[in-house]
């Protein structure tokens, strides 16, 4: 059952999307609450409305992440004769968060557009994984969302405060709390955020609890929820697909399904934003390509040896900045082919075919 709502303003819609060009005659703004498959639900005020791309606006879309994602604000024009409605136009958007395709090298997946707070959830089983939260922080910083860490299932512990302690150390002053969403512990930290015309949303891995405080949040089960396994307190996947839902009180929520593979793509403000004690030393090495493994000058591996900068921080910082480096030359070269189509691109080599003889 999809969401009913009073106005487009309890939905976000607020002077950043009214200040941008109106809809066209006979369309009308709306923001799009879930997508299968090509067909979008789209809520217009009152109701929802099931849609699809207009074929201009198909035609004019050249990047995945340009298509419409769960939580963006577009015009669509409804029919009466019972067809489905059609989308126009995509707004402009405030954030988006998106990760690179499992598989599919350099290919971009818009997750969510528009989220003004993005709560990482780990859990505190078998789940804890800090080098995973320092990844979704990254993304979440490069959407230009504002992050928060929760720690769910503190029923199940005596105490959280060291788990809470080591997140704190390396989260760079996002806000982080122990939660359980099962027995509603402190998910006041959530709820105060949820707020009119605000939309928070939930990412990290299967089976740490976001569908159940999704529940808790709604006051009634909408999200189908499973236990994990016992053998290594993995879920199993239960949310299937992004969806926006209005709370009772106002705001909006967006639920994911579980991540355990989240690859970047173009994330330096991210990576900024989330390792400061890398990037403040990397100003100052010598070369401004340093990699920071074995150059003469390296500031940041100089800070390693004297312990401003810890092992397993520099170790995830070279893997996150090798990933947005492939990225970015993924996209050096797809560029570098649509420029010059049917030539080999920069560096390489065509050798003739042998004749068989």
């Amino acid at each position: 059952m999809t969401p009913m709502v009073s106005s487009l303003e309890q939905l976000g819609c607020d002077s950043f999307f009214r200040s941008q060009q109106p809809p066209a005659s006979g369309q009308t703004p709306g923001r799009v609450i879930s997508q299968q498959r090509g067909q979008y639900t789209v809520s217009i005020g009152e109701h929802s409305t099931q849609a699809v791309l207009a074929g201009r606006l198909r035609h004019q879309i050249t990047e995945r992440e340009e298509l419409p994602a769960v939580g963006d604000f577009v015009d669509v024009e409804t029919h009466s004769d019972g067809e489905l409605a059609t989308i126009h136009r995509v707004y402009k958007r405030k954030t988006l968060l998106t990760r690179r395709v499992a598989g599919e090298a350099g290919k971009p997946q818009a997750i969510a557009a528009n989220v003004d707070v993005f709560f990482v959830m780990g859990a505190l089983d078998g789940d804890f994984n800090l080098r995973r939260i320092e990844r979704y922080l990254t993304i979440v910083r490069q959407s230009q969302a504002e992050g928060v860490v929760l720690l769910n299932k503190s029923d199940l512990m005596d105490s959280t405060s060291e788990q809470v302690a080591l997140v704190e150390a390396i989260t760079s002053g996002a806000p982080v709390h122990a939660v359980s969403a099962r027995a509603g512990i402190a998910i006041e930290a959530v709820s105060e955020r949820l707020t009119p015309g605000q939309t928070i949303a939930f990412i990290g891995s299967s089976g740490v609890g976001k569908s159940t405080l999704v529940n808790r949040l709604l006051g009634e089960e909408r999200q189908a929820v499973q236990e994990v396994r016992k053998r290594d307190a993995r879920g199993r996947h239960t949310t299937t697909s992004r969806e926006l839902f209005l709370a009772p009180h106002g705001g909006c929520i967006i639920d994911t399904p579980g991540m355990r593979e989240i690859q970047l793509l173009e994330a330096e403000l991210g990576l900024e934003k989330t390792f400061p004690e890398i990037s403040q030393a990397a100003e100052r090495c010598h070369y401004r390509d340093c990699s920071h493994s074995n150059e003469a000058g390296c500031q940041v591996r100089m800070a390693l040896e004297t312990g401003l900068i810890t092992g397993p921080r520099y170790q995830s910082y070279l893997k996150l900045r090798q990933e947005t480096e492939e990225f970015r030359a993924y996209e050096q070269l797809r560029q570098t082919r649509q420029a010059n189509p049917g030539r080999p691109p920069p560096g390489s080599s065509r050798r003739p075919r042998r004749r068989k003889r």
